[in-house]
Order: C-alpha cells, then sequence, then structure tokens
C-alpha cells in the first residue's frame, strides 16, 4: 500500500546526487519539496519535489540524495525516511 506523507512540504530542499542520465539537474539545484510516497515492501520511498529549474525529477531514496536547507524541529520517528529530518 503506498501513503502519501506532506508532513515535509513547502520545505526548501538542495540536490545533492542523482544518478539518473536524462535530467539536467546537478548538485546544488534548489526546489520545493511536495511530498513523499511511502512505498510499503520492496519499492523505495519517492521524495516529489518542484525543482526552481522546472524539472519534475522525483527523487528515490537509497539512490538519489538531497537535504533540506530551511530549519525545522524534526517530526517523531516513523521509521522509514519520508518523516525524519536530514539529509537522504
Amino acid at each position: 500500500m503506498t501513503k502519501i506523507d506532506k508532513s515535509n512540504e513547502g520545505r526548501r530542499v538542495e540536490l545533492i546526487h542523482t544518478d539518473d542520465p536524462y535530467t539536467k539537474l546537478r548538485p546544488g539545484a534548489k526546489g520545493t519539496y511536495q511530498f513523499c510516497m511511502d512505498q510499503e515492501g520492496a519499492m523505495e520511498n519517492q521524495h516529489n519535489i518542484k525543482w526552481d529549474s522546472g524539472s519534475n525529477l522525483s527523487l528515490l531514496e537509497g539512490k538519489d540524495r538531497f537535504k533540506f536547507l530551511d530549519p525545522h524541529s524534526p517530526p517523531p520517528p516513523r521509521g522509514r525516511m519520508c518523516g525524519s529530518d536530514g539529509i537522504y
């Protein structure tokens, strides 16, 4: 079952790494966090970000990395990265 987590909606993010060979996004690209699709099972969680460049590339946990730029108190632990704080 897929759950949508909007607990970080509106926060600013910066791309650290993506291995997507087709994107024009590069490390340092900035965007606004929209939501996380919390995938149960073997699938990676997807972080949906509206990039300042206009790109709509979603980032995958375990493959891509980003960090939040704005100060924010960490939400309660949830056991998955969707609801946690810091660098992914």
